[in-house]
């Protein structure tokens, strides 16, 4: 009996020490209340989940009660679309293009000339233009069928539209073409819908290509893949590098593509954020494939994405009107400011004459009269300077031994018996003097040639007088310096030599030995 009294007091003393802990725990602090906030936001992330599966639930319920409308595929045909600016071919299976040829832009200057197409034989051998979808290439995985005619003619101040529509990796893809009369854009919405019940992550990568034909192939018309990332223009220029590696950029792109100085194919996703272009050299073919973030498809539901191309020559009016981004593909250099004023001006003159040859004659004369005080002052001073060249040549003669006599008898005519005027040796020396430039040097250039001078205007005893490994330096950082400004990105640079075959190690001369 007295075991269970002991029991039960027990039984009540351990109830007592649990409920009055939890109250003198609570009383005390020492236990964390929870945060109502983050309580609230844990139930919202609940109720939004269940909301989520019911809807997915649904969804595959719609989709089996309600499939999508059959499907045909059909065999492939080339579509034409003849705008006032283009005229294009591409194909029905898939929408690659087969041709894209430029209706005012000739490869030569002959009226016979063919025009430029930017999708050359080659380049259509990649497929431009087509989609490639969770790793598969839609024109030759999927099957597909043209929901519009094969013959678009775009008016003007008109549009045309090329409607597809296929199956690839068990989704039903439909692709539609807006293309543009006044402007080198085509504009794209591709729809996405899962054919299954399950809910879909899909990749879509949109592809352009161009050939090397598209460039002179020179430093100034070089083809390239090239980028906008974030605003900021990036190029690669190297074919090794693209042939071995390719080159790869990811983060906030606004377009890709392959490009020249005149042209360019870009695609330009809808969603620039998180996206990741690839790009490669392919034999004569430089390919660029642009992915943007992949996309959630759930059953019974359609996906749409935007994308647009731009095949065509490289207009600053044109691109800037479909969007600043893509005027960057234009890069005038270190002296934009200068270079957008000139173009201004040429293409000023151009509303009026129609003709680029006279335009740039008239812009050319505009610069003579503006420059006319400065060459005008230039014209005088080398007037006086021919009567002074005897005396001069007499002092050099006369002080050849005595350099501090030369120059102080050749300052006193530079100065008492110029007449006061400033005498310069060339036209080097006057853009410096003005430009105050202290390190220059004059720069001759020949197609892909470029020939910098050591010494210029002086006697060829003092030019080997002024061969010095410091000149030879500045000389050097001079030159790879103007040829980056230029637009040289990898100048390579070759001295040359003061005696026959750089002295042959002491045969012909030792300056190059001991200088």
């Amino acid at each position: 009996m007295q075991d269970g009294k002991n029991l039960i007091m027990a039984i009540v003393l351990c109830l007592l020490v649990v409920v009055g802990w939890s109250y003198l725990a609570d009383y005390m602090g020492w236990v964390v209340k929870p945060d109502p906030a983050e309580i609230a936001k844990m139930e919202a992330a609940q109720a939004e989940q269940a909301q989520k599966a019911q809807a997915e639930a649904e969804a595959k319920q719609k989709a089996q009660a309600e499939p999508l409308p059959a499907f045909t595929p059909a065999p492939g045909v080339d579509v034409t679309v003849d705008a006032p600016l283009y005229k294009a071919v591409l194909h029905s299976g898939g929408g690659v293009l087969r041709s894209f040829e430029l209706k005012k832009y000739t490869s030569g200057l002959d009226e016979d000339s063919p025009r430029i197409n930017m999708v050359d034989p080659q380049t259509a051998a990649v497929a431009p233009l087509g989609l490639v979808i969770n790793g598969q290439p839609s024109w030759s995985t999927g099957k597909w069928a043209l929901e519009s005619d094969s013959g678009v003619t775009v008016a003007e101040g008109g549009k045309g539209v090329v409607r597809l529509v296929g199956e690839v990796d068990n989704l039903r893809v439909t692709r539609e073409l807006t293309f543009n009369s006044e402007n080198y854009l085509i504009s794209e919405k591709v729809s996405l819908a899962t054919l299954g019940t399950d809910t879909r992550s899909v990749r879509v990568r949109y592809t352009v290509a161009a050939d090397t034909s598209n460039a002179a192939n020179t430093n100034y018309d070089a083809m390239r893949v090239a980028w906008d990332n974030g605003g900021s223009l990036g190029e690669e220029t190297s074919t090794d590098k693209l042939t071995k590696e390719g080159v790869e950029a990811s983060g906030k792109l606004y377009w890709a593509g392959p490009m020249s100085t005149y042209f360019l194919s870009a695609v330009m996703p809808g969603d620039a954020d998180e996206a990741r272009m690839v790009g490669r050299m392919q034999g004569s073919v430089y390919r660029v494939a642009l992915e943007p973030k992949e996309v959630v498809v759930a059953p019974g539901q359609e996906t749409t994405l935007e994308v647009s191309y731009w095949m065509g020559p490289k207009e600053r009016k044109m691109l800037a009107a479909v969007s600043d981004q893509l005027a960057l593909s234009v890069d005038l250099g270190m002296f934009s400011i200068i270079a957008k004023g000139l173009l201004w001006l040429l293409e000023f003159f151009q509303q009026y004459t129609h003709n680029w040859g006279l335009s740039i004659i008239m812009l050319t004369i505009v610069i003579k009269a503006v420059f006319w005080p400065l060459t005008a002052k230039s014209y005088s001073s080398m007037e006086k300077m021919k009567k002074l060249q005897p005396m001069m040549a007499n002092i050099r003669e006369k002080y050849k031994d005595d350099k501090e006599a030369m120059n102080k008898a050749l300052e006193y005519y530079h100065g008492e018996k110029s007449d006061g005027y400033t005498h310069f040796d060339g036209h080097t020396e006057i853009y410096a003097t003005y430009t105050h430039t202290k390190k220059y040097t004059m720069m001759l250039a020949h197609h892909d040639l470029r020939v910098v001078h050591v010494s210029t205007h002086v006697s060829l005893r003092e030019a080997c007088d002024r061969v010095k490994k410091d000149r030879v330096l500045d000389v050097i950082r001079i030159a790879n310096a103007g040829c980056k400004a230029i637009g040289i990105k990898e100048p390579k640079l070759a001295v040359a030599g003061l005696n026959p075959h750089c002295g042959e190690n002491g045969l012909f001369g030792r300056e190059e030995i001991e200088e």
